[in-house]
């Protein structure tokens, strides 16, 4: 918008090195989220299997109580 205003040489540097960043900072956010999602999606799996550990743990000990 500034170098549609002032229509200066400078002006139009500065909008394009804003784009630049803009389009730089996108492409960060991106890679950032692609690995949020991986780690989380590992984290879910670590659950998921401490889950099926803890359900057997607690199937065990409600047998034992059972046989008393």
């Amino acid at each position: 918008m500034l170098s549609t205003v002032l229509h200066s040489k400078h002006a139009i540097a500065v909008n394009i090195q804003i784009m630049r960043t803009f389009t730089k900072l996108r492409e960060l956010m991106s890679s950032l989220n692609k690995d949020l999602f991986q780690r989380m999606n590992r984290y879910v799996a670590q659950l998921a299997k401490h889950d099926k550990e803890i359900f057997s743990v607690l199937e065990r000990f409600s047998a034992l109580w059972i046989f008393r």
